[in-house]
């Protein structure tokens, strides 16, 4: 969100229904962000997080939209399968259909790397095969050792990206992932995104379950 990025919360409402608790959230961040969220959970660990917020300000390009989520430090592993773009990917390649990464892999980060793969490159942020983003995914989990933690269940059009922060772990669940921003000589890499237009609605639902672990 540009400019002024603050929350600012105007009501709540809660209900029952369909054998789920309601919460609405309304409010709007700075001045050019209207709307709110709408949670929605039941007994069993299912959860869904749907936002809705109308676009006031001038047209601008983006090139994530969607919700960041925020897990403690342990949880640090990630699992995902999705929908992949090719039939066939080398091993450990960051963009194979089903994986697991680790935000800091217990290998020698030695310089040149040598045999060491690509995506076991550490970072600040998490290793290279932790934190790129999972485009057209089904499945995608954030857990813990004990194997606790949350699974975002998806029908291949959104995208997850997990980075790693000072005191948490944020886990992005986007409905448009633009890629990276930086370009070649003749334009931008991966496009430059995605015009947001004045007036536009901006809604989405991330559906989640919470793993109880072993």
């Amino acid at each position: 969100v540009p400019g002024d990025s603050v929350w600012h919360f105007a009501y709540d409402r809660h209900r029952t229904e369909g054998g789920q608790g309601v919460l609405e959230w309304k409010g709007a961040y700075g001045k050019d962000f209207e709307g709110g969220f709408e949670i929605r959970m039941d007994d069993a660990g299912d959860a869904e997080f749907r936002y809705e917020f109308s676009y006031k300000g001038p047209e601008m390009w983006v090139r994530e939209i969607g919700l960041e989520f925020e897990l403690p430090l342990g949880f640090d592993k990630l699992n995902w399968d999705r929908h992949a773009e090719y039939s066939f990917y080398p091993e450990g390649h960051i963009g194979r259909p089903v994986g697991e990464a680790v935000a800091h892999p217990a290998v020698a980060q030695t310089i040149p790397a040598g045999d060491r793969p690509y995506g076991l490159d550490d970072h600040p942020l998490g290793s290279n095969d932790f934190r790129s983003a999972k485009r057209n995914i089904y499945l995608a989990e954030l857990t813990n050792k004990k194997a606790q933690g949350i699974e975002v269940v998806s029908d291949g059009t959104q995208s997850v990206r997990a980075t790693l922060g000072t005191h948490e772990i944020q886990l992005k669940v986007l409905d448009y992932y633009g890629g990276m921003s930086w370009t070649y000589h003749t334009g931008y890499h991966y496009g430059p995104g995605r015009l947001v237009k004045t007036g536009e609605v901006l809604k989405g639902t991330v559906r989640l379950r919470f793993l109880i672990g072993k």
